[in-house]
């Protein structure tokens, strides 16, 4: 008979290689390692999460930077061109005005405000889709405030659709059908219908208010420039009648059947200010106010003349972009203008709990900047 030993219960002692857990210790290490990986982990989200809408932010005026520049470049190139269907007579009217702004106290440090003295104003001849007009006799719109007019070419244009187009406050262009020998183009006038027009029979009747139009004065004015005036919204007036006026050999108050009227459609780029905390750079056409980029911080406009060479410190003079149209030779003569740089600034939204302040005025925002050259053609075809 074999005895079996009972080894129940029987304490064997400690083996070799046998495992025998975490220590206290061991433990306490591994938990501190796991909370110090893990919290900065969550420090990295945090910041991340916060840094993400400055990025969206940041990116989204790129690109409204970009597309408002993009814009303006369009219309700057185009600026007067196909005013007079079938004849281009550049620099009769000029393509577009300047109005710079050479004030430098125009910022609030202390509130981050911008006034509307800080930014330029570009304006650009357009023109409305409606066929241009033709007077029926010859006027001196000086000594009349009424004209008769009937379409350029009666085939394609009736008279009631010139009426339709003509309205109450609409800007006509004024156009001699000769070329002045003084400047090699034609002359030209504008005036700002009073009331809508009306039709009779095959012709039109316009009228304008005694002194809606720009009037030619001639002055004992060494720089060759001429005062004009036009009583309505600056703004709009500006595409023809500019700060400043007009080389007084450009305009002319007589018109005579070979006369062209067209009328205006300017394009305006400016800075609205209604929200100071919010500069809103607007394109206006027909009257009409649209917005096409927020929280702009600069505007400028810089123009490049024919002639308008500066001398340098060296003695030499090489072309540069003028900021003042005073500064043009002669003074005020926007037809010179052959090459335009365009200047756009913009930033994000003010944030005072950031720690980040930028170089360029030192607010606690981000600054995105863009400019371009563009070179109007209707100016320069006459260079060649």
């Amino acid at each position: 008979m074999t005895k079996h030993r009972e080894l129940t219960g029987v304490n064997r002692g400690y083996e070799p290689g046998a495992s025998a857990g975490l220590t206290l210790l061991e433990l306490m290490v591994a938990l501190c390692v796991f909370l110090i990986l893990g919290s900065a982990a969550v420090m990295l989200v945090r910041s991340h999460v916060a840094l993400y809408p400055s990025q969206q932010g940041q990116a989204a005026l790129n690109i409204q930077l970009r597309n408002s520049i993009a814009q303006m470049q369009i219309d700057v190139m185009n600026a007067g061109v196909d005013y007079y269907p079938g004849v281009n007579a550049p620099g009769a009217p000029i393509g577009l005005t300047i109005q710079n702004q050479t004030n430098t106290n125009c910022f609030n440090s202390a509130t981050r405000i911008y006034e509307a003295s800080c930014f330029d104003t570009l304006t650009i001849l357009a023109f409305d889709s409606i066929p241009p007009a033709r007077p029926t006799e010859t006027y001196d719109i000086t000594s009349v405030n009424r004209m008769t007019l009937v379409p350029a070419n009666a085939t394609t244009t009736t008279a009631a659709q010139l009426a339709a187009a003509y309205k109450k406050n609409s800007e006509l262009l004024l156009i001699t059908g000769s070329i002045s020998p003084d400047t090699g183009t034609p002359k030209f006038m504008t005036v700002y219908l009073s009331e809508d027009a009306v039709v009779d029979g095959s012709t039109v009747t316009i009228a304008w208010t005694p002194g809606d139009i720009v009037k030619a004065t001639n002055l004992p004015d060494p720089s060759g420039t001429y005062t004009g005036y036009y009583n309505k919204n600056e703004r709009y007036a500006l595409a023809t009648y500019p700060p400043g006026g007009y080389p007084a050999m450009t305009t002319t108050s007589t018109f005579d059947t070979t006369a062209v009227v067209l009328k205006l459609s300017p394009i305006v780029y400016w800075v609205k200010t209604t929200d100071p905390h919010n500069p809103q750079l607007v394109r206006t056409e027909k009257q009409q106010d649209a917005v096409i980029a927020d929280s702009i911080v600069g505007f400028k406009v810089g123009a490049m003349t024919w002639g308008g060479s500066q001398s340098s410190a060296a003695g030499d003079e090489s072309p540069t972009y003028l900021y003042d149209p005073n500064s043009y030779k002669p003074p005020y003569d926007f037809s010179l203008i052959r090459s335009v740089r365009i200047s756009l600034i913009g930033r994000t939204a003010i944030n005072p709990t950031s720690n980040f302040v930028n170089s360029f005025d030192g607010g606690h925002y981000r600054v995105e900047a863009v400019s371009a050259v563009v070179s109007p053609r209707n100016l320069s075809m006459h260079d060649q």
